[in-house]
């Protein structure tokens, strides 16, 4: 009688034994990366993006990379227009993920002593960037980042006019080589 149990629970119990784990299972204690909160931006990390607006001028230049293997950090180099004269302009930023609001909070500072503070939401795989006012009243403007390819995104610029968001300029970046 129990041979014939054996025999019958015999093919589950080698199935069972050579069956794959599922692809997703974690051991328990298995570290998750942090970056993976940043999705697509954070591949954007190791190298750097040389923006062209849609006639075909030069933008600028973002460098991106891990710091402490939980922060994104963006450089920016551009040339603005000041007055007459045109300067050479360098930003940073830090992209810190709030697990508490869902959202990425960014901080930036330039080499013309300006600061901003923002938010990055996510949805549907495009970023929509606004930095917060001082007093408290909606942004005036903010930028929408899309990933256009493996080594490509774009970023358009809108303003606000109303109760409306409007396209005032889109970047397209691609990687530097």
């Amino acid at each position: 009688m129990r041979l014939r149990i054996l025999l019958l629970a015999l093919p589950i119990l080698v199935s069972t034994a050579l069956a794959k784990q599922p692809q997703n299972f974690k051991k328990r204690g298995t570290p998750i990366d942090p970056m993976t909160r940043y999705t697509w931006l954070g591949e954007l990390a190791g190298s750097c993006w040389r923006g062209t607006t849609g006639d075909g001028k030069p933008a600028d230049t973002q460098c991106y990379s891990t710091q402490y293997g939980h922060f994104l950090r963006g450089t920016l180099r551009t040339q603005e227009p000041r007055g007459d004269k045109v300067v050479d302009l360098e930003s940073d930023s830090i992209l810190a993920w709030d697990p508490v609001i869902g959202n990425l909070e960014i901080l930036r500072w330039s080499s013309d002593g300006s600061f901003r503070r923002g938010e990055a939401t996510l949805f549907k795989g495009v970023y929509r960037f606004q930095d917060r006012t001082r007093d408290g009243s909606p942004p005036v403007k903010r930028t929408i980042w899309r990933r256009t390819g493996p080594d490509a995104f774009e970023v358009t610029l809108e303003h606000r006019e109303g109760d409306h968001w409007v396209e005032a300029k889109v970047v397209s970046y691609q990687r530097v080589r």
